[in-house]
C-alpha cells in the first residue's frame, strides 16, 4: 500500500507539517496506527482530517496519543469512519481534555460510537471545545 510512503513524507515534513487530509484514504487500523506515529513528530500539526478512512475503534488510542503528543492541534475531524467497537474511551476523552489547543472536535454519528464515548464527550466540559457528534 501507499501507507510507507505517506509516513515517509510525513516524517520528511514533520517540521513543517500544520495540516494533513487524508480523507477517503482508506487505509485501515493497520496502516493508520504507523501514520498516528509519524503524526506524533509534528509538532506544528493543527488540523487533522480523517474523515472515510476505514478506521475503527481500535485506532482509538493511536487518535489519543496524536492529541497527546501534537501541542498545537487544533482540529481533529474523524467523522465517517466506525468507532463503535470496544475502545479505550476514557483515555481518549482525558486526551481531548488535557489538551490546551484542541477547539473543534467532530465524531462520527451516534450509531458509529460507543455509548459509553457518547456520554463521557456529552458529559466533557471544555468552553473553548465544540464537540460535533454526527446524528446519522
Amino acid at each position: 500500500g501507499s501507507a510507507p510512503l505517506l509516513v515517509g513524507l510525513i516524517v520528511a515534513n514533520a517540521e513543517r507539517l500544520d495540516t494533513i487530509e487524508l480523507t477517503s484514504n482508506a487505509v485501515g487500523d493497520g496502516a493508520f496506527q504507523d501514520i498516528s506515529v509519524a503524526l506524533q513528530h509534528c509538532a506544528n500539526l493543527e488540523y487533522v482530517l480523517l474523515h472515510r478512512m476505514q478506521i475503527t475503534s481500535r485506532s482509538i488510542s493511536s487518535l489519543s496519543d496524536v492529541i497527546r503528543r501534537c501541542p498545537r492541534l487544533n482540529t481533529l475531524r474523524v467523522s465517517w469512519n466506525d468507532l463503535s467497537g470496544p475502545a479505550d474511551e476514557v483515555q481518549f476523552v482525558e486526551a481531548v481534555q488535557e489538551s490546551q489547543s484542541l477547539v473543534q472536535l467532530d465524531m462520527p454519528g451516534r450509531r458509529l460510537i460507543s455509548a459509553k464515548m457518547c456520554q463521557l464527550l456529552e458529559a466533557l466540559y471544555k468552553p473553548k471545545l465544540k464537540v460535533t457528534i454526527r446524528e446519522w
